[in-house]
């Protein structure tokens, strides 16, 4: 080995330090989930002893390329270090809700805690402890394993209540299945393949290039890990969908997999479908489907139409996304070796943007949805634009003078400039990461507050939700969505006169609240629900919600043609469309069209499965085409009722089943609007 490939002792120290570093934070990071995982220290410490060496990979893969003649920045390895282990430090967190620091309850329901034992035993993995999330009436189908250290099982609201008990135990099965092929490992070894490859992308000869392989490295991990973990990712996916259907059943798994996917944020057809699910972490629900018929026995999982041909497609498309990548992050690699800088930033920026950007797009449109109706405005918004705006500014200054000052001005003027100029970086850097700061202090303060309501209203301890807002009364009259939620809280725990005056009060003035608009139309009748409604249309005209509120107002008051207008120009999302067909089923009951009413409302019911106003809606369909069954789809909406009571069904259930008990005479009844 020549002299030049020889690392001296501070070169080496600068190497490896991030591994007994990282040692001592994985063991503190982890500490938590730990004793709430029911874990070991023993099992902890080897968890962080396997998590350091695989954040150290880079350094070793830096001794490889010193040894092949390659030149590296010293510094460089330790970078790649950092920025892998902290992306890995994220699988040793315990479970939250945002802005809380106590767990997440622990399910209590013995009959589910002794199915989980066991599938557990079924599968061979140890039983996790398990605990339960609510979603505030959105009732998402979401399930996971977090801590490799002690894994625990998180259920959210809408496993349990969208869910049948096979469907469920299918579900949980798939998340054992991740425990029993270890790949809960999968995200620790791809950022540490992401690290070495980032020591591959920034080992150029010429030393000119230290100055930018912090920024080079950062956005090379992120570019290789967005894209290789996602292509792994989905095939461990399939493989616990195999697994679980083994345990449990191959229809229960599958239709299991049917409901998650159409309540999901994504849709599961369309271009957008394709493209999201080309980098997503996970499969579409066509591809999951065809493997799970494959390995199914003969005839228990029928072919179904157009699946196989969408499973193409998404390959197809995947494929092509996966060849795109490997060439942008190639000739990311070539522009830095050809000492094209801005070249392999504006690839790598790229690569991130698109596999970001892409499969968050859906859930940013959701949020977007309901900041609207929550009439989100807070003013921090502006002192966090304002601080990133000075950071970026100081961020910048200096290279604007070096490479694009120089293009347009003459030397000496670039050069007057820059001394008239020359605190600016440093000054408008320090200001904006004070603003930034003083935001995030101000930001973690609000978000405390609306946890803790957030927290006891998602378990259903409304009583607990206002006694934290009766505590903070002044700074939630300062807040329009936390007044709502209030609100909301009081309405639930039967103090109907303040939640309406509240509700009341917040529709009011220049800036009335979408979202009290809808609650207040639900729990009125006539012509104040007509009102709340047709203010709420006005306000967001473009929301299938506000549409939906308008429409079952203006059935309740007997204007039925206009409430087919109503929805008639809407344009729901996926998952709105469940709602839309289950309001149009109770109008064509009300044109005597029962069979129709039935189709509609059963489609509705694929659509958004186990949710409360599809129930409702289907109750009242089945009292007029069905009387038989009138009483079983009733109690179903009131069970969903009972899960989701944010959908404020009470009233509406309560006359359905004084109409039930009314005595009518034999043969289908027509139920009034």
């Amino acid at each position: 080995m020549g002299a030049d490939t020889v690392w001296r002792m501070d070169e080496l120290a600068l190497l490896f330090w991030p591994l007994p570093v990282f040692l001592c934070l994985t063991l503190a990071l982890g500490w938590t989930q730990m004793r709430e995982g029911g874990g070991s220290v023993g099992r902890l410490a080897w968890t962080a002893a396997r998590l350091s060496l695989l954040g150290s990979a880079p350094s070793l893969a830096a001794l490889l390329l010193r040894a092949m003649g390659f030149e590296l920045w010293s510094g460089a390895p330790s970078l790649a270090s950092c920025l892998a282990s902290s992306m890995s430090l994220k699988m040793l967190n315990a479970p939250r809700l945002a802005g809380l620091k106590k767990p997440l309850p622990l399910l209590e329901d013995p009959g589910l805690l002794a199915r989980i034992a066991e599938i557990s035993s079924r599968m061979g993995v140890p039983v996790p402890r398990t605990r339960v999330a609510g979603t505030l009436g959105h009732l998402q189908a979401l399930a996971g394993v977090f801590g490799v250290q002690a894994p625990s099982l998180l259920l959210a609201d809408g496993i349990l209540h969208r869910l049948t008990p096979g469907e469920r135990d299918a579900i949980i099965a798939h998340e054992l299945a991740h425990l029993s092929n270890g790949s809960l490992w999968l995200v620790p070894a791809c950022t540490s393949a992401s690290g070495v490859a980032t020591m591959l992308l920034v080992a150029v000869e010429p030393v000119a290039m230290v100055d930018r392989t912090a920024f080079v490295g950062f956005l090379g991990i992120l570019a290789i890990f967005l894209g290789l973990y996602p292509m792994l990712n989905r095939r461990f996916e399939l493989f616990c969908d195999l697994r679980a259907a083994q345990a449990v059943g191959f229809v229960q798994m599958a239709t299991g997999l049917d409901k998650i996917h159409a309540v999901h944020w994504v849709p599961s057809r369309g271009l957008y479908s394709v493209l999201v699910y080309a980098l997503a972490t996970h499969p579409p629900q066509a591809a999951r489907y065809e493997v799970l018929r494959a390995r199914a026995p003969d005839g228990v999982l029928p072919e179904r139409p157009g699946d196989v041909r969408r499973v193409r497609v998404h390959r197809l498309a995947s494929t092509v996304m996966l060849s795109l990548w490997a060439s942008a992050v190639g000739a990311a690699a070539l522009a830095l070796r050809a000492r094209d800088f801005w070249a392999a930033i504006a690839l790598l920026v790229a690569v991130v943007g698109v596999q970001l950007g892409l499969p968050m797009s859906a859930m940013l449109a959701q949020r977007r949805k309901w900041s609207r109706r929550l009439g989100a405005r807070s003013g921090l918004r502006w002192v966090f634009r304002g601080g990133a705006l000075l950071v970026f500014l100081g961020f910048i200054w200096t290279p604007l003078f070096r490479h694009v000052l120089p293009r347009v001005l003459d030397r000496a003027t670039v050069v007057d400039l820059w001394w008239q100029t020359a605190r600016v970086p440093l000054s408008s850097s320090l200001v904006g990461a004070a603003l930034l700061l003083a935001a995030t202090v101000l930001h973690q303060r609000r978000m405390r507050l609306r946890a803790a309501i957030v927290s006891a209203m998602a378990q259903h301890d409304f009583m607990g939700a206002v006694a934290v807002g009766d505590a903070q009364r002044r700074r939630l009259r300062a807040d329009p969505e936390l007044r709502y939620l209030a609100a909301v809280a009081l309405l639930l725990a039967g103090r109907r006169g303040q939640a309406v005056s509240e509700l009341t009060d917040l529709c009011e003035g220049p800036a009335p609240l979408p979202a009290a608009l809808f609650a207040l139309s639900a729990i009125s009748r006539g012509e104040p629900a007509l009102h709340s409604a047709r203010r709420a249309v006005q306000l967001l005209p473009d929301d299938v919600g506000a549409r939906l509120s308008l429409a079952k107002a203006l059935r309740d008051s007997g204007q039925h043609a206009m409430a087919e207008r109503a929805l008639a120009d809407t344009r729901p999302s996926h998952l709105e469309e469940g709602h839309v067909l289950a309001v149009r089923a109770l109008l064509a009951c009300d044109r005597g069209e029962w069979d129709a009413a039935m189709d509609l409302v059963t489609h509705a019911l694929s659509l958004a499965p186990g949710d409360a106003l599809v129930l409702r809606c289907r109750a009242e369909v089945v009292q007029g085409a069905r009387p038989d069954l009138a009483s079983t789809a009733l109690e179903e909406a009131r069970a969903a009722s009972r899960a989701n009571p944010f959908a404020l069904l009470d009233d509406d259930l309560n006359a359905l089943e004084t109409r039930l008990a009314t005595p009518v005479s034999s043969g289908r009844r027509r139920v009034p609007g």
